[in-house]
């Protein structure tokens, strides 16, 4: 059953075995790669022509599920709004 907060569900520019390897690396993943997609199309298609997306993907993806950690109750940056914390740690809403 399609997750209503994933548009990997809904016809993607990406090549099928793309959402497909996305998919396989978790929510993060694909909310970013949402993101990416439905902001930044051309910048998105054109790692992905170049092998270069999913890589790029799961480090982005692992830099945003750190940060965001840290904002759990009892984490050291609990006080801030995700807006923020992406602005204090550089994260890039783009490609």
């Amino acid at each position: 059953m399609p997750n209503d907060h994933s548009l990997m569900f809904v016809p993607s520019p990406l090549k099928p075995e793309t959402v497909k390897a996305i998919e396989a690396m978790g929510m993060s993943a694909q909310q970013i790669a949402d993101r990416w997609v439905s902001g930044w199309a051309a910048e998105t298609l054109a790692p992905e022509a170049s092998g270069d997306l999913l890589p790029q993907l799961r480090a982005q993806a692992e830099k945003e599920n750190e940060v965001y950690l840290q904002m759990q109750p009892g984490g050291p940056y609990k006080h801030l709004a995700r807006h923020e914390a992406a602005a204090r740690f550089d994260l890039a809403p783009g490609p």
